[in-house]
């Protein structure tokens, strides 16, 4: 065996300088180098039996990862061992690492539920203002006979929620001085106090005008925005008000009633029907676009206003003294993630006697995103 001096002793040894004599190493020779280099990546590996050869890297044992993308317990996709398996954090999803252990959480929140009960006599929470048999008149009043107020608790870390509140009232309807069969309207409504336009106003983005049809006082404007936005929209069943549109974030002169919100995913664009009289919301010239629309359910009104968002009505024929009815609704409160103030209040339009006796009211908050 011959040893041959380096002229550079700070690097490390080579292949090349191995020569045909020169192929064993350790204290007695026990380890024989291979006769020619390796491929790119591959590293030396021993028999077990004093012999080295090249051989690919290998993490261990390969195993199949079989994932199931849709979550409806099929696999229908497998990752080989040539392949990567790399976990991304999404919106409803958050990734945590520690110490080679990934924990995978998820962030949506859960629904929301909350009720108000009046049996007979003043309701729980915050209402105050209910006496035993309340008695209605034929228009709507703040009196403690005929008015309740609660309030719309804003929705868990501060996540926008589309609200649902159902309802139910009972009455006690009779006839005219004990006798007279007549039909009896009842009504209800649903007011919410408006928390000023910088809790409520939403960016819609950019809009392009549609031009608009009919003519005066019934022109219609049509505008879109881009993708699904009709979540938003979800205030005003029942009379004629589920908010405005305007090109300015304060609204002004020239915003607009909403009439009408539909989504059409072959365009990926909702679509808004407004009020076109006296001018459109924005350019009635098909094609212009303006950068930003803004929309409020409130239609900017002053905060603390109360709001009328819900109206619905009771027809019933009272054949008899003692007459009982459930009048129910269903109300989409505004999107958002504040909290509210509202109130019930009931009116009658015949001549009998009509008396409220039982409300149980419950909302629900389901969640539509995770960040404002």
């Amino acid at each position: 065996m011959s040893l041959t001096k380096r002229s550079n002793k700070g690097s490390a040894l080579t292949y090349t300088e191995v020569d045909d004599n020169f192929t064993h190493l350790g204290g007695d020779g026990t380890y024989q180098f291979p006769a020619t280099d390796g491929n790119a990546t591959q590293v030396l590996a021993t028999d077990g039996d004093g012999q080295l050869s090249f051989v690919d890297q290998s993490g261990g044992e390969a195993r199949t990862v079989k994932v199931d993308t849709n979550g409806d317990g099929t696999v229908n996709s497998t990752l080989d061992s040539s392949e990567e398996l790399v976990l991304t954090a999404g919106e409803d999803i958050s990734l945590a690492e520690n110490n080679g252990v990934v924990t995978i959480n998820s962030t949506t929140p859960m629904a929301e539920v909350s009720t108000i009960s009046w049996h007979g006599g003043p309701p729980i929470a915050y209402s105050t203002s209910f006496t035993s048999q309340s008695s209605l008149t034929t228009s709507y009043i703040s009196t403690p006979r005929a008015d309740v107020l609660s309030e719309l608790r804003p929705t868990a870390n501060s996540i926008p929620k589309t609200r649902i509140m159902q309802t139910q009232a009972r009455f006690n309807a009779s006839m005219i001085g004990g006798n007279g069969a007549l039909h009896q309207n009842i009504y209800q409504r649903l007011q919410i106090q408006a928390p000023g336009s910088v809790n409520s106003v939403i960016n819609l983005g950019e809009a392009t005008s549609h031009g608009f049809f009919g003519s005066s006082y019934g022109a219609i404007g049509i505008c879109s925005v881009a993708g699904d936005v009709t979540r938003y929209f979800t205030a005003g069943q029942g009379i004629p008000n589920s908010g405005s549109l305007s090109t300015s974030e304060s609204g002004g002169n020239y915003a607009r009633a909403v009439h009408s919100v539909w989504y059409n995913p072959t365009a990926n664009k909702t679509y808004i029907y407004t009020t076109g009289y006296p001018t459109h919301v924005m350019s009635s010239t098909s094609g212009d676009t303006t950068p930003n629309m803004y929309y409020d359910p409130f239609n900017w009104v002053s905060t603390g206003t109360y709001v009328t968002l819900h109206e619905v009505r009771l027809t019933k024929y009272i054949g008899q003294n003692g007459m009982y009815d459930n009048l129910t609704s269903h109300t989409m409160l505004p999107y958002g993630s504040y909290g509210l103030q509202y109130k019930f209040e009931w009116r009658k339009t015949g001549s009998g006697p009509v008396n409220l006796e039982d409300l149980v009211s419950t909302i629900t908050s389901l969640p539509t995103e995770n960040t404002v």
